[in-house]
């Protein structure tokens, strides 16, 4: 995690809470960077297409935010261990890779990279004028 996103943290929560997200990140050893990104899960148990928020991501694994897909759904979909693919939305480019649920914190869920990202280009899909 870095400097900026440490003492963001802090700044926005003074509790025990921002001690612990400061302490997992840098137990994990992993660099996260924020991004905000729109996204897209399809569940593999059933195709359902979810929409949600990628918050952060590193090179194993992403947070990912689903306060809409939790009220289209009617709750939380997913429990840990569930697999998924995960769309990234970008203008120019976008991502898909498959994940799996490693951690639960509705309405987000930390999420483990199965494999590497595919990237294709999305440029094209845009409406012109």
């Amino acid at each position: 995690m870095d400097d900026l996103s440490v003492s963001a943290l802090v700044s926005a929560m003074t509790d025990d809470k921002a001690a612990a997200l400061i302490e997992a990140a840098e137990r994990r050893g992993r660099v996260r960077r924020t991004i905000n990104a729109p996204a897209f899960l399809i569940l593999d148990r059933d195709g359902q297409v979810l929409p949600c928020l990628m918050r952060n991501t590193s090179d194993t694994g992403a947070l990912l935010e689903l306060k809409d897909a939790c009220r289209l759904h009617g709750g939380f979909p997913f429990n840990r261990g569930d697999r998924s693919v995960l769309f990234i939305l970008e203008i120019a480019r976008s991502q898909v890779v498959d994940i799996e649920v490693v951690r639960l914190v509705p309405p987000a869920m930390g999420v483990r990279y199965l494999g590497p990202m595919s990237t294709f280009e999305t440029s094209h899909l845009r409406k012109h004028d």
